[in-house]
């Protein structure tokens, strides 16, 4: 065997095994908070806390648009179509105006409330488990995204190693 087969062959297997170990890696620190007594990261359900109890403290209530957002619409549709079918001598009472007026008043208090109901909620023993199961599944979900692309990365590593390898053989 000359030198840069050698060395495609040693680069190639190099690789493929940083690429395994590396994907092995990230696989670990998603599932798991500690590696030999060493703290990773503090856990998923803990970084949502933080991410919203660091909102709360700023009064940014960026995160919580899309959220806000949601629940006006919820709440536009509740008292424009749901509430006036569901009691019809309503319909006589609420126009336009009254809603409008009604969704100022209600988009004020959530506001005002929603961060910090989100936040009483993720610091309760019941919030925390919420938020547990919440980081727990939206791992399962990451990682099931991710394993198609775990041979490609495998594969790119090892193609790597093959060429760094080409390149060390041939000189």
């Amino acid at each position: 065997m000359d030198a840069i087969t050698f060395g495609i062959v040693v680069g190639a297997t190099a690789g493929f095994l940083g690429g395994l170990l590396n994907t092995l890696l990230w696989r670990y620190i998603l599932n798991h908070t500690h590696f030999a007594g060493i703290q990773l990261h503090e856990g998923f359900s803990e970084m949502i806390q933080s991410a919203l109890q660091a909102d709360n403290n700023t009064n940014k209530l960026d995160g919580f648009a899309a959220l806000e957002k949601n629940i006006l619409t919820l709440f536009d549709d509740f008292m424009v179509n749901k509430l006036t079918t569901k009691m019809p001598v309503l319909s006589m009472f609420i126009d336009d105006k009254l809603i409008e007026e009604i969704r100022v008043i209600f988009r004020d208090e959530m506001s005002a409330n929603l961060p910090q109901l989100l936040q009483n909620t993720a610091t309760t023993k019941t919030g925390s488990d919420m938020m547990d199961n919440m980081s727990k599944h939206i791992i399962q979900h990451v990682s099931g995204k991710l394993k198609r692309f775990v041979f490609l990365f495998i594969a790119i590593a090892t193609f790597v190693g093959a060429i760094t390898g080409l390149i060390i053989g041939s000189f």
